[in-house]
């Protein structure tokens, strides 16, 4: 049985990175004040954070359904049985919704997972997936296991300018600034991909250090570590290298015994956060499935990530 994975970039999975993994990645649609560009094709980080940052009108948006099952249909003609697509969690986006309807008519040929995943865990659960496949196990399977496992991950994000939070709507001018009066900085939390106000610290400091605490409860309270291998992901929105590569050393001394690794927040979480945020997610992965045949998770934490093109 041969199974093809399919995710598209709110995974932090670039296009190219997936073409070496071995999988396909949709780029995602970003509207930059009416004109439509797609993620790390021709829209970098920087180009984007600089449009984010000089106020210009920034949204983001789901591929179109032909984009979705143009990429199913390739992978199909190339001779695979059947697809398996892991898009952004039907909590922040419709775009599961759609291909869960298009994928009704492919007659059980393409299966859509829908776990709650976005960014680092959206990641590590298309690693299990490929995973996965290059066992054999048919798409169906693959979907059900990884829904089964939706709850075995978390994410924390600390925003470090409310600015963009209340362009999105989820926080009030007024609120906002007074928190900035008091340095306030909120963390937030995703949970079965449900965007969540989780607390409020005195700083960013604070702030990511309550990340790593929580992170390390929920492993502890809800993992089954002797079951399965703790994957740690961070992830970083518009800050500089040598920032991004401390955040990275920080969480492998904070996680000596996981599997670290390094992610860019997909565009689609990074309109709401702005410049300057971080974030942790955490991974429950199968034993049986940790030694990936592909680029796995250790090795995208071995050195300072790729950047796209047009950066």
């Amino acid at each position: 049985m041969r199974t093809a994975v399919i995710t598209d970039t709110n995974s932090g999975i670039s296009t190219e990175e997936a073409a070496e993994m071995g999988i396909r990645s949709i780029s995602m649609p970003v509207l930059i004040d009416g004109e439509i560009y797609l993620e790390g094709v021709d829209l970098g980080s920087e180009s984007f954070f600089t449009s984010l940052t000089e106020g210009k009108a920034v949204t983001t948006s789901q591929p179109s359904p032909g984009v979705v099952c143009s990429a199913w249909e390739e992978a199909l003609n190339e001779g695979f049985d059947n697809v398996v697509y892991l898009p952004m969690s039907s909590g922040l986006s419709h775009s599961c919704e759609s291909a869960q309807l298009a994928a009704a008519n492919y007659s059980g040929r393409v299966a859509v997972v829908d776990n709650g995943r976005v960014s680092v865990t959206l990641r590590a659960a298309v690693e299990d997936a490929l995973a996965m496949a290059n066992q054999g196990m048919p798409a169906a399977h693959i979907k059900s296991e990884l829904e089964r496992r939706a709850k075995l991950s978390s994410i924390y994000l600390a925003v470090d300018d409310l600015g963009y939070l209340v362009r999105g709507g989820r926080v009030t001018p007024a609120a906002a600034a007074l928190a900035s009066v008091l340095k306030v900085r909120p963390v937030l939390s995703i949970r079965t991909g449900q965007i969540e106000p989780f607390s409020k610290e005195r700083g960013m400091k604070k702030a990511v250090a309550k990340m790593f605490s929580a992170a390390k409860h929920d492993a502890k309270k809800e993992f089954d570590l002797k079951e399965d291998e703790l994957v740690v992901g961070v992830a970083s929105a518009g800050i500089d290298p040598e920032r991004e590569l401390e955040y990275l050393e920080r969480a492998k001394a904070e996680f000596p015994d996981a599997k670290v690794f390094f992610n860019r927040l997909p565009f689609s979480v990074a309109v709401h956060t702005g410049p300057g945020a971080l974030g942790i997610g955490i991974h429950a992965r199968p034993k049986q499935l940790a030694n990936l045949d592909s680029s796995s998770a250790e090795q995208q934490g071995s050195a300072q990530p790729k950047r796209m093109r047009n950066e």
